[in-house]
C-alpha cells in the first residue's frame, strides 16, 4: 500500500457500538467495509492506544484474537483471500508499517521472492539510504541482523547473494565482502570476469595489460587494493602466468613481466 496515498481511515469515526465485543456481531457485519475499518482502528487507536512504534514492537497474530476481533481475521481470510495477520497492520497505518518491521514477521513471508525484494530494497533504500560507497564499505553481516532482517541470513549462502538478489549485477561480491567464496576462483569465467572488472577499474584496455612492463609484484599490488588477492594467488604471484591462462589468444610470445 502506497504511504502516501488517500487513507479511508483517517474519516472513520468509532462507534460507541462496538458488537464484536459481546460476540455477537450480526450476519453480515464484516462485509460492510466501515465496520471493518472502524474495527481496525478502535483496536490500535482506542482499545490499545498504540503509536507506530509500539506496534512494530508489540503486535502479533494474538494481539486480534486477545482483543476479540477473531471474526474479522476470518472474513479477510474466507472473503479477501488474506490470511496475513499484518493486514491490520497496514490498513491502519496505510503501509507506514512494513511487515518486516514487525517484532515477528507475517508466516510464510520469507519465502515469498516479492517480500523478499521490497524488504532488501526498502532496507537500503528507504532506512539506511546507501549509496553504492556505503555497500562497498560498510556491508556486513551486523548490517542485518542490528536492523531486523537477520531471518535473510538463514535463506542466503552469504549477505552478498542478500544484495545480488534485490541488485542482480550492480556489485561483484570482492566489492562489497572483501573476498569471495570457497571455489569462486576455480571457474576460469570468473577470474576472466575479474580481471576484465579490474581492467575497468584502471581504465587500461585488454591489449594494453597483455603488454605491460610492470613487475609481478606492482600487478599482485594492485590486485589486493581491489580485494582481488585471492585471484592473484591462484597464479603463485605471477603476472605472466595469469595472462597466459586467462588470454592466450592474446598472448604473444616475449609478453612477460617478470
Amino acid at each position: 500500500m502506497n504511504e502516501n496515498a488517500h487513507n479511508p481511515m483517517d474519516y472513520i469515526e468509532i462507534d460507541k457500538d462496538k458488537p464484536w465485543l459481546t460476540g455477537r456481531t450480526p450476519n453480515g457485519y464484516w462485509k460492510v467495509e466501515r465496520h471493518r475499518l472502524m474495527a481496525i482502528k478502535w483496536l490500535f487507536e482506542e482499545r490499545l492506544q498504540w503509536t507506530d512504534e509500539d506496534i512494530k514492537k508489540h503486535f502479533v497474530t494474538k494481539t486480534i484474537h486477545q482483543n476479540k476481533l477473531t471474526g474479522l481475521l476470518k472474513y479477510f481470510t474466507r472473503v479477501e483471500n488474506i490470511s496475513s495477520s499484518y493486514h491490520f497492520v497496514d490498513l491502519y497505518t496505510n503501509g507506514r508499517v512494513k511487515p518486516w518491521e514487525l517484532i515477528r514477521a507475517p508466516q510464510g513471508m520469507y519465502h515469498d521472492p516479492t517480500f523478499q525484494k521490497d524488504a532488501i530494497h526498502w532496507l537500503f533504500e528507504e532506512k539506511l539510504k546507501w549509496s553504492d560507497n556505503d555497500f562497498k564499505q560498510k556491508l556486513s553481516k551486523e548490517i542485518f541482523v542490528e536492523n531486523g532482517f537477520s531471518n535473510f541470513l538463514y535463506y542466503y549462502d552469504s549477505y552478498y547473494h542478500i544484495v545480488e538478489y534485490a541488485y542482480p549485477g550492480r556489485f561483484k561480491p570482492w566489492e562489497v565482502m572483501g573476498y569471495v567464496h570457497d571455489g569462486y576462483w576455480s571457474d576460469k569465467e570468473n577470474r576472466r570476469d575479474a580481471i576484465y572488472w579490474l581492467l575497468k577499474q584502471l581504465d587500461m584496455p585488454l591489449d594494453e595489460f597483455i603488454s605491460s612492463p610492470l613487475s609481478s609484484l606492482a600487478w599482485r599490488e594492485k590486485f589486493q587494493s581491489y580485494n582481488l588477492g585471492g585471484l592473484y594467488d591462484e597464479y603463485r604471484n605471477s603476472c605472466s602466468n595469469l595472462k597466459k591462462d586467462l588470454f592466450l589468444e592474446y598472448f604473444t610470445e616475449g609478453a612477460n613481466d617478470q
